[in-house]
Order: C-alpha cells, then structure tokens, then sequence
C-alpha cells in the first residue's frame, strides 16, 4: 500500500479553520466548513456578505477568487 502524505493545503471541518489566513485562501486545494465543539467551523474571511448570509463562507471566497460572477456584488 501507500502511506499517506500530509498536505497543508487540504482542509477538513476537523481542524480549526479560522488559522487559515485570508491571503493563503487562493493556494488552497480543499476548504470545508461544520461544527467543531458545539461552534460554527469555517475561515475568516472579509468579503461583500456577511457571516449571516453566508455561513460557510463558500459564496464569499467564490467572489474572492472570481469577482467577476454575476452574483457578486
């Protein structure tokens, strides 16, 4: 068989998302979001909405990397 490999830029809701920096976000292979100690797990990022509208953040980082999308504000 083969070991498996650690690499730093594939992200699981079982780590703490919020170390992961906003600069960074464009390098990522894999982001995830979920609970983790009864609290919402997902990345800090600044973006047009807000953590309400967007929870995961998906839709934020979405706009981040594409801004062009015609859903982006």
């Amino acid at each position: 068989g083969i070991s498996m490999v650690h690499c730093p830029l594939f992200h699981s809701h079982l780590e703490n998302l919020q170390l992961i920096s906003q600069r960074s976000i464009p390098h990522q292979v894999t982001l995830s979001y979920g609970m983790l100690d009864d609290k919402m797990n997902s990345i800090k990022v600044k973006g047009s909405f807000s953590e309400e509208e967007d929870p995961s953040r998906f839709r934020t980082v979405h706009c981040l990397l594409y801004p062009l999308t015609s859903w982006c504000p």
